[in-house]
C-alpha cells in the first residue's frame, strides 16, 4: 500500500486542484466574455482569428502541463518505474483536460454559428491537442517559465505563418485557418497528432519530463 501511494503521490492536491480551477474558469469565462478573441497578423491581409473556443483549451494544456511538471525533490525521492508512470499519466491527463475544455467551451456556441460547432469540433479538437502536445513536451525539456514561452511562440508562428502565406496551413500540425483558396481549414491533421504523441511518450518514458536543467544541477550538486 505504501509503494501504490508513493507511485502516485506527485498528484497531490497542490497539482490537481489548479486543473480543476482552470477546466471551471471556461465556461465563467465564456459567460463573461463570450467574444474576447486576438488576432494573429496584419489586418489588411486576412489575420488569423483566434477565438476562445480555440485559445481557452490550449490554455488549459498548457497550465495542466505547467501543474504537472516535475520538481526536482519528487525525481530524487521516488524510483526510475515510478517517476515513468507518473510521466507518463501526466501526459496523458493533460491531453484529456484540454480535450474536455473544448467540450466546455463549445457548449456557449451559437445554435445558429457558421460555421457550425459540429464542423467545427474537430480542427478545434486538433488545435486543443497540438497546444498540449507541445507544453508537455517543452516543458519538458525546457522547465516551466522557458517551456510556456516556447509553447507560446511556437503556436504564434504557426498562425503568424498561414497569415504570411496560406498555402502552408496544410504542412502545419494546426488547423482553422483559411487555406489557399480562401476557404476555412476544417481538417485535422493526424499524421501530426500521432507523431506529437509518440514523442512525448517517449520524451517521458526515456526522460520522465525532467527538463535538462535539473539534471545539469543534479550533476554539478552531486
Amino acid at each position: 500500500m505504501n509503494r501504490l501511494r508513493e507511485a502516485w503521490l506527485p498528484f497531490s492536491a497542490s497539482s490537481v486542484w489548479p486543473i480543476v480551477l482552470l477546466l471551471a474558469w471556461v465556461p465563467v469565462q465564456q459567460k463573461l466574455w463570450p467574444e474576447l478573441r486576438f488576432w494573429v497578423g496584419e489586418h489588411s491581409a486576412s489575420p488569423r482569428d483566434v477565438t476562445p473556443y480555440e485559445y481557452l483549451p490550449i490554455a488549459v494544456g498548457l497550465g495542466c502541463a505547467w501543474c504537472l511538471s516535475p520538481r526536482l525533490p519528487q525525481w530524487q525521492r521516488f524510483g526510475a518505474m515510478g517517476t515513468r508512470r507518473f510521466a507518463v499519466g501526466s501526459c496523458l491527463i493533460v491531453v484529456v483536460a484540454a480535450e474536455l475544455a473544448v467540450g466546455l467551451a463549445s457548449m456557449s456556441y451559437p445554435p445558429d454559428g457558421e460555421p457550425t460547432m459540429s464542423r467545427m469540433l474537430p480542427g478545434l479538437a486538433n488545435n486543443a491537442a497540438v497546444g498540449a502536445f507541445l507544453a508537455v513536451a517543452l516543458i519538458g525539456v525546457l522547465g516551466r517559465l522557458a517551456g510556456s514561452l516556447a509553447t507560446c511562440a511556437v503556436l504564434y508562428l504557426m498562425w503568424w505563418a498561414v497569415t504570411a502565406s496560406p498555402a502552408v496551413g496544410s504542412l502545419l500540425p494546426v488547423t482553422l485557418q483559411s487555406s489557399a483558396d480562401l476557404s476555412l481549414d476544417l481538417s485535422p491533421r493526424p499524421i501530426w497528432l500521432a507523431l506529437l504523441l509518440a514523442f512525448c511518450l517517449v520524451l517521458a518514458w526515456a526522460r520522465r519530463l525532467v527538463p535538462l536543467g535539473f539534471g545539469v544541477a543534479k550533476r554539478f550538486s552531486g
